[in-house]
Formats: structure tokens, sequence, C-alpha cells
């Protein structure tokens, strides 16, 4: 789900309640490494206290996440997400596929 997709009254520690979905263990923050460029989700993330994560590609960055997975030698976030589909042998489909082409792509 798209955080701009919510009704303007949920917060995003809401998400469960709102979607259905969670409790959640991490939140992942792809092709950014910038508190300003994930918007409501900041607060989410700093005042949760859960863990994130961060893949992305851009050598600017804030301190956003615990975990970050981050090479700014490649084109795309995309390229990462398919070295790491590639790497783990899961097996690509056609669902992800155009997304991924879309990302490496543009």
């Amino acid at each position: 789900h798209r955080i701009h997709d919510l009704p303007v009254e949920v917060e995003p520690y809401r998400l469960n309640d709102h979607f259905g979905v969670g409790p959640f263990d991490v939140l992942l923050i792809v092709d950014t490494s910038s508190w300003n460029q994930i918007g409501r989700m900041a607060a989410y993330a700093r005042d949760t206290g859960i863990r994130v994560a961060v893949l992305d590609h851009h050598q600017t960055e804030d301190n956003l996440g615990h975990d970050v997975f981050k090479d700014a030698t490649v084109e795309a976030t995309g390229r990462l997400i398919m070295d790491g589909l590639a790497a783990t042998r899961t097996p690509l489909y056609p669902e992800m596929a155009t997304p991924l082409f879309a990302a490496i792509a543009t």
C-alpha cells in the first residue's frame, strides 16, 4: 500500500487497523536515504522504534536505518533488488519483472 493513498485521518502507526495488516517487524525504505522524502512515515519510523532497513543507490544519506544496504555504483535501486533475487535464487515472476524493469529503465 502506498502511504499517500491513505485517507488523511489515518496515521502511519494505524496501518494495521486500516488495512488489516501488521504488526510489522521491519520498515523497508526503498530508493531514498532522506527523512524528508518519506513524509509521514518518518514520524512512524522514529517514534515507534521499529527496525528500519534502507535499500538505496543514492550517494547522499541521512541516518535512516539500523540496516543500510547501499551501492551508489549501480544505476537504480531496482538493480539492487534484482541482484538480491539472483543471490537468493528467488524466482522472478512476471508480476515482479515489469516494475523492476521500470525501476531500472527509468
